[in-house]
């Protein structure tokens, strides 16, 4: 059935959603994003619908936060092809956030499910998508530093960077405004990298960030 309805237009796909759903509570855009066959094309057109059709029982004003469902992010990393902005779920995240403004019952939450997209865009090493999630709001803080063990022990110091800084912010007066750090680097930090033998993530805990290791003989890996 889902085969099927992979290669239907929009319009078939919103009348199978629907009817899976109607008697189901919430927004049905909401409810449109659990389903496998709510791709980015079906769900543009269900936004569009619901935009210029009065449906007297919709609430928008009332319709909260939602949760983006697990499925978007389960396959991350999961395939040796490289990531980019047709990627999913990047673009339809886009599509959720650009059209905020326009569809104001459409607000994602970036830390759905205690932070588990953010740690799965982070192990795909993902970074339009990391970067996309943070600007949002996303808290690489949750779950313990979740998102932060995995780029340690991927040896990723790019996306090491990412998770505990802040983007520079634009020049003010010819000098860049620097923000405080995201989070603070902790000695089980620099544990955790030391054990990976992750050098240059080492390097930077200690030089950049003046972390102190807790438990081994730093100088013997740097």
């Amino acid at each position: 059935m889902r085969a099927i309805f992979s290669v239907s237009i929009p319009q078939a796909c919103i009348g199978r959603i629907l009817g899976l759903n109607i008697y189901i509570a919430g927004p049905p855009l909401t409810r449109a994003l659990g389903y496998p066959i709510c791709s980015i094309p079906v769900f543009d057109a269900m936004r569009r619908i619901i935009l210029r059709t009065n449906i007297a029982h919709i609430n928008i004003t009332n319709w909260e936060d939602f949760e983006l469902p697990k499925r978007l992010f389960r396959s991350l990393g999961g395939s040796s092809e490289p990531l980019d902005a047709n990627s999913e779920p990047l673009a339809l995240l886009q599509l959720l956030w650009e059209k905020r403004t326009e569809i104001d019952f459409v607000k994602p939450i970036p830390n759905s499910h205690k932070g588990y997209p953010f740690v799965r865009a982070v192990y795909a090493q993902f970074t339009q998508l990391v970067r996309l999630l943070l600007h949002h709001g996303a808290d690489p803080g949750e779950r313990e530093c979740s998102a932060v063990k995995v780029a340690i022990t991927k040896k990723d110091l790019t996306m090491v960077k990412i998770l505990i800084e802040f983007e520079p912010e634009p020049e003010t007066r010819g000098k860049k405004r620097r923000r405080a750090d995201r989070l603070v680097v902790t000695p089980w930090m620099l544990d955790l990298a030391v054990r990976c033998d992750a050098r240059d993530i080492v390097k930077y805990f200690m030089e950049e960030k003046r972390s102190v290791h807790s438990e081994y003989d730093t100088l013997k890996i740097v």
